[in-house]
């Protein structure tokens, strides 16, 4: 056994200093790939600093090791260092295997930076570096979704995998696509999308389902208004613009009691909207 698998073992007990005993032993003992994989394990359970130590030690021993720079990256942006997670992406080279994750990583510093034209300049040379591979062109259409270009994310979402990217990343791009033609001012389109993203997923997202509810409504289609918004209360009776349209879809329907005690329910939770009052 390896000190760096007695490391964990003794954390695995709660025994803390022994960890602590074995770790430094695991420094100076275990190989490179050992180390990398205790770090790795080390970041996911939560002791950064053992995983930070563990790469920058690696780093100054092979500088070749350009995909410990995205770890210590990340962690500084988890820090609130985002100077320092600027300066450790762009000590990796242009010509590493890591620059692809390093532009995309630099990408989304800075979206979070709110400079989306420099993160789109980052993204399009991803995607020159690697044009078929789809997590740079979901990346784009997700920066273009943002900041409201949604003809601009409808193409780049149409070129990708639904079902392959919702493996990976957990969004829908039907929904994506729905929500995009709806705030693009296309109904229909949106619907379309909408509805596929909803028998897709076994449980659908709040937000789908106010987005159907949302969309409907806009159609004065107040039954399907009803359908969708009803389940979103049942999911999240909290979700307070939906408990709004719902009232709404009860009063054109004529069910005057559900909408009272929507809107009830309503100022309950926010005192100060004044929809409700209204």
């Amino acid at each position: 056994m390896t000190n760096s698998e007695k490391m964990l073992e003794a954390l695995e007990n709660q025994e803390l200093e022994i960890a602590q005993d074995y770790f430094q032993k695991a420094l100076t003992t275990d190989d490179d790939e050992t180390l990398i994989s205790l770090g790795q394990e080390l970041e996911f359970l939560g002791f950064i600093e053992n995983a930070q130590t563990i790469y920058e030690r690696l780093l100054k021993q092979h500088p070749e090791y350009h995909e410990l720079h995205l770890s210590l990256a990340q962690i500084a942006v988890d820090n609130g260092d985002i100077d320092k997670g600027f300066e450790e992406l762009e000590a990796i080279p242009n010509d590493s295997p890591s620059y692809l994750a390093a532009l995309v990583s630099m990408a989304d510093l800075y979206q979070l930076l709110e400079i989306p034209e420099v993160s789109e300049a980052k993204l399009l040379e991803a995607r020159k570096l690697a044009p078929d591979e789809p997590l740079v062109t979901f990346a784009l259409a997700e920066l273009y979704y943002s900041i409201g270009q949604y003809k601009k994310a409808v193409k780049e979402y149409a070129t990708l995998n639904a079902l392959e990217i919702q493996e990976q990343t957990g969004i829908s791009i039907y929904e994506r696509i729905g929500t995009s033609y709806l705030y693009d001012g296309h109904l229909e389109h949106g619907i379309e999308f909408l509805e596929a993203a909803y028998q897709q997923q076994a449980h659908p997202t709040d937000d789908l389902l106010y987005q159907l509810g949302f969309a409907y409504f806009q159609l004065k289609d107040y039954q399907k208004v009803i359908q969708y918004l009803e389940k979103l209360m049942e999911q999240n009776p909290e979700y307070e613009i939906a408990q709004y349209y719902l009232a709404q879809a009860y009063l054109q329907e004529e069910r005057i009691a559900e909408a009272d005690e929507m809107l009830k329910l309503g100022v309950k939770n926010n005192p100060y909207n004044a929809l409700m009052y209204q």
